[in-house]
């Protein structure tokens, strides 16, 4: 999976590490199909991605000057992520763009009722590690994606997503919220706890035995908020 993203924006670390985390998690979704209780990864889309989980789940980051050179990388095997503006840019802003080659998107729009509950994914980053902004955005992307996974029903030629959730709905048919704290690596266990406690469902990537991220499963703001209120931005 090759993940390009605008250099030019500045983005702090947090932000490039969600971004890319959407556009993870923007492309397998988009190879979905899609209903009102579901979705489904299949035929040749489930053996791409089966392919690519044992395969170590490969992210290659693509660092872009521009928008028009962003925008130039744009295929049909490619998902385009478009940021709200709400936080580090003053307008909706194009951050960056997944392509993998042979994957069939299915752009369907689900139309159905979801509450006005809001939702979000948090990423959660040992700070103390201190890596390379492409190398952490990595390591999100894999989180974020994998904590969905972990959730789904692998039939043996299917993944199944089970819209079952109010979070999880609100979230993929709402704003798609995802945001990146930091915190200390004394304090990752706590936080651990506090998010089983909870009963949220969380996935860690590690590096040499060492925790470099969490991403939990998405679930609505006030239950992520009760676990992770007093870690700040990364």
């Amino acid at each position: 999976m090759n993940i390009f993203v605008r250099n030019d924006l500045n983005m702090r670390k947090g932000k490039i590490t969600s971004q890319v985390a959407h556009a993870v998690v923007g492309l397998w979704l988009g190879a979905m199909d899609k209903s009102e209780d579901k979705f489904i990864l299949k035929g040749d889309n489930y053996e791409i991605h089966k392919k690519w989980v044992l395969e170590g789940l490969k992210i290659n980051i693509v660092p872009v000057n521009s928008e028009g050179e962003l925008l130039f990388c744009q295929t049909n095997n490619t998902v385009l992520i478009k940021d709200h503006g709400r936080t580090e840019f003053k307008e909706p802003t194009y951050t960056c763009l997944s392509e993998f080659n042979n994957i069939v998107l299915n752009k369907k729009v689900v139309d159905f009722p979801f509450s006005d509950k809001q939702a979000k994914q948090t990423l959660i980053a040992n700070r103390e590690l201190s890596l390379n902004k492409w190398i952490l955005a990595v390591y999100a992307g894999r989180a974020s994606w994998s904590v969905l996974l972990d959730k789904m029903e692998d039939t043996g030629n299917e993944l199944i997503l089970n819209l079952d959730e109010e979070g999880l709905r609100n979230w993929l048919l709402g704003a798609f919220a995802k945001i990146t704290l930091k915190i200390e690596e004394c304090d990752i266990q706590d936080l651990k706890t506090k998010l089983s406690d909870s009963n949220v469902l969380f996935h860690e990537e590690r590096n040499d035995n060492r925790i470099v991220i969490l991403a939990t499963e998405p679930r609505l703001v006030e239950v992520i908020n009760n676990c992770t209120s007093e870690l700040k931005l990364y």
